[in-house]
Order: C-alpha cells, then sequence, then structure tokens
C-alpha cells in the first residue's frame, strides 16, 4: 500500500473518531445533536435495558477481543502493520456511535438535567 493511501486511510479513520466523540460531547451536553441524555424514553423499560446491555456488550467485547495478541496476528495477515491501529479505531467507532444513538431510550420520563439540579438539592437540605 503507498504511503499516501495509508496516510489517507488514517486521516479518515481519525476523523470517524472525532466525530463521534463530539457527537458524544453534544449527547452529554444536549448540544446539536437529535437524540441527547435528556432525550424522552422512546422504549419500554425492559426492552431498552436489553437493548443497551446487549450494545454494551457488542462493544465490550468488541474491544475486548481487538487487544488480543492473537487478533492482531491475524489482523496483520490481512492488512498492512501501518494500518493496524487505524482500522482498530475505525472499528470501534460504528458500535460506539450506535450506543450513543440507542442510550436515551434508558432515561425514565421526567429525569430531565437542568443547571440549577445541584443548586436545588442545596436548598432542600
Amino acid at each position: 500500500m503507498s504511503r499516501l493511501l495509508v496516510y489517507a486511510y488514517g486521516v479518515i479513520s481519525y476523523a470517524v473518531f472525532f466525530v463521534t466523540y463530539l457527537y458524544a460531547a453534544g449527547f452529554i451536553g444536549n448540544l446539536l445533536v437529535p437524540k441527547s441524555l435528556d432525550s424522552a424514553p422512546t422504549a419500554p423499560f425492559g426492552t431498552a435495558l436489553l437493548i443497551n446491555a446487549g450494545l454494551l456488550c457488542l462493544f465490550a467485547v468488541q474491544h475486548s477481543v481487538t487487544a488480543r495478541p492473537w487478533f492482531k496476528r491475524g489482523l496483520l495477515t490481512l492488512i498492512p502493520q501501518a494500518t493496524e491501529r487505524r482500522t482498530l479505531c475505525a472499528r470501534q467507532q460504528p458500535c460506539a456511535h450506535l450506543i450513543l444513538r440507542r442510550v436515551p431510550m434508558l432515561v425514565p420520563t421526567g429525569a430531565k438535567r437542568t443547571p440549577d439540579t445541584v443548586e436545588t438539592a442545596r436548598a432542600r437540605a
């Protein structure tokens, strides 16, 4: 693989990571994303719990397996060593993005965060 192609692949892989990271920041901060931590639930609690737990397990297994030496040795038979880290980074992003899109299913109705939550709790104490 030419150096320029490896470089372009790396730029694209890390750009996808950066977009997912920005989406995560928007998800937590309720900024410019269609679903955020404060979104209304879209499924019953039991269904949402099973879907979210499954997605988190998928991410954990994928993340754990790709870190194993035997997996990396097998991967290097398919791709050049220069692209290994970029490929592993790019493989995690779709799963992470899917988790961020589905987690609001589990947030209970009325559990909105407000800036004055801490002050209100202190005032009641």
